[in-house]
């Protein structure tokens, strides 16, 4: 059984690489933006030095992340259009939409302290909070173009799928 925990700051403010807990392939895939500096898509990789450093600040009026590109003026941004779900690395705009709720998903099967507990975070945008970070499922390598999207999540924020739940770790 998961549980999310309601935690408004799970995470310090920093730098970090982001990457899913889903396996593509047996491999592990990090968060990377396209292209620094510019209007970018995101997709993912396998490879951890292409993956993107990302630095996350805390906004605690809006109890929400900015997750800059750490180097550049560009943030994660979420899709505004219920048809383009795709989400990309845009320059910085003081807009909600470019925020993110991080919620901490664990398994309350496991004891408490045990590291296996914490199964990863979800990110929501603030522009869409039926919404989550959803990695691709198929391999990166097969497909052009394979883009990170915010797709709904299940209702009542359980059970979500392996690719929607992501490890923030430091970089």
């Amino acid at each position: 059984m998961t549980d999310i925990i309601t935690n408004l700051r799970p995470l310090q403010d920093g730098q970090y690489k982001i990457r899913s807990c889903h396996l593509i392939n047996g491999n592990v895939v990090y968060l990377r933006a396209r292209a620094p500096n510019a209007n970018a898509g995101v997709d993912v990789t396998s490879n951890p030095q292409a993956a993107t450093v990302w630095f996350l600040s805390y906004f605690p009026n809006l109890a929400s992340y900015r997750i800059w590109q750490h180097g550049s003026n560009n943030v994660l941004d979420a899709p505004r259009e219920t048809e383009n779900v795709t989400v990309w690395a845009c320059p910085d705009a003081p807009v909600n939409w470019q925020q993110w709720a991080i919620r901490t998903h664990v398994n309350t099967n496991v004891a408490a302290g045990h590291p296996d507990r914490v199964q990863g975070y979800s990110l929501t945008p603030l522009s869409a909070t039926y919404c989550v970070l959803t990695a691709p499922t198929t391999p990166v390598a097969e497909h052009v173009n394979q883009f990170v999207k915010s797709l709904p999540a299940t209702p009542g924020g359980g059970d979500l799928q392996m690719n929607q739940l992501w490890v923030i770790e430091r970089a």
